[in-house]
């Protein structure tokens, strides 16, 4: 049994899963005109669940009263309390699809993607963003806007401590100040120069020193800084009021929350929110411009995952969450002295199914975001 189910598998199941046959189970329904009615099972409302088979792809219901409402698998969820993937295995066998059948050929459908798909465009589908979403404007010499691809296929020419993209299968990540500009770095020799993320599509054949695998590597001695979507950006432009700010480990999760209606901006890991032992200036700028009243520090599920490796301590990576959790929280207080009252959160994710909150939004609650309570946000 599969632990992950990807957007495809997601809606075979659904797809099979009779609406009417999956609450008719737990609730008795009378069937009237195109649909069938029943006592709400969350709120007690006497006929007030609505079960429509034919509506959409997969069938809906709802209830009038506690509007409660969703497909057959949302239904499984709520009612017997269970998980996400747990409600999709329930769904797959009681109408006789077979997940081995489907990751078999699941398996054959992603080879033959990612032989067509850039690794790029296979992380950008994955976190759920669109190629139109990620573009950007820029002004090039002649003082024409230039629409470009803030993740471009592509690498970086390495030579020496040159910095240099070049055509390439890793990803390139090009970040933007708060007017919306290259952000730039100052080397220790030459100009200024814009700052762009390096994402390895093949980890493994890049380590560092330390012998460990490395997936971003990014220009030396060029610092921390923060990936601002473009909502974000534009929020900042027109004095727009941000209740509450996630702050998110990565830039497509950062991208991924925007997108969804979460405010939200990213940095490159879990203790890289300062820059030389102060908080990044423009994040001062945001929160003041746009009157934050709330930060959201937002880990992923691996928070608490415990360490195997000898002469390590087993809980090495949640003291690591934990010092992080601690400097995040301190770095806001400081605000107070400014007379800004910040509420400060830590949100851990805990879902072992899908790791970060990208995953979750782009698969797990897809068309269902609501579900967040994303109003209270």
């Amino acid at each position: 049994m599969p632990a992950f189910f990807p957007p495809h598998l997601v809606t075979t199941i659904k797809a099979k899963a009779d609406i009417v046959e999956v609450v008719d189970l737990h609730v008795k329904l009378t069937e009237g005109a195109g649909k069938h009615t029943g006592d709400c099972p969350f709120c007690g409302g006497k006929k007030k669940l609505t079960v429509t088979p034919s509506r959409g792809d997969h069938g809906t219901w709802g209830c009038y009263k506690c509007k409660q409402g969703g497909d057959a698998v949302a239904f499984l969820q709520q009612h017997l309390d269970i998980s996400f993937p747990d409600a999709l295995r329930q769904c797959a066998e009681r109408f006789g699809v077979s997940l081995e059948e489907l990751e078999q050929q699941d398996r054959k459908d992603d080879y033959k993607r990612d032989l067509k798909m850039s690794f790029r465009d296979q992380q950008l589908l994955a976190s759920g963003i669109s190629n139109e979403y990620q573009k950007y404007n820029v002004r090039v010499a002649d003082g024409q806007l230039e629409i470009r691809d803030r993740y471009q296929r592509g690498t970086i020419n390495r030579q020496g401590r040159k910095w240099e993209p070049i055509a390439g299968d890793d990803m390139l990540l090009h970040y933007l100040d708060l007017q919306g500009k290259p952000q730039l770095y100052h080397p220790a020799k030459g100009h200024p120069q814009p700052y762009i993320r390096l994402r390895f599509a093949n980890p493994d054949l890049h380590k560092g020193k330390d012998g460990k695998t490395r997936k971003y590597t990014q220009p030396f001695g060029s610092g921390n800084h923060l990936w601002l979507p473009q909502s974000i950006i534009d929020a900042y432009k027109n004095h727009t009021r941000i209740r509450t700010l996630f702050i998110v480990e990565g830039e497509k999760k950062a991208d991924a929350m925007c997108i969804h209606g979460m405010n939200a901006i990213g940095i490159a890991g879990i203790h890289n929110l300062s820059h030389e032992g102060a908080m990044p200036e423009q994040l001062q700028q945001l929160i003041r411009q746009c009157k934050v009243d709330s930060v959201v520090m937002v880990y992923d599920a691996d928070w608490r995952d415990i360490n195997a490796k000898p002469g390590k301590h087993v809980d090495m990576r949640s003291r690591s969450f934990a010092k992080s959790a601690y400097t995040f929280q301190r770095y806001f207080k400081a605000f107070g002295r400014e007379g800004i009252d910040l509420e400060i959160y830590i949100m851990a994710h805990t879902d072992g199914v899908y790791k970060g909150i990208d995953d979750l939004l782009a698969t797990g609650i897809k068309d269902k975001e609501e579900g967040l309570l994303l109003s209270d946000f």
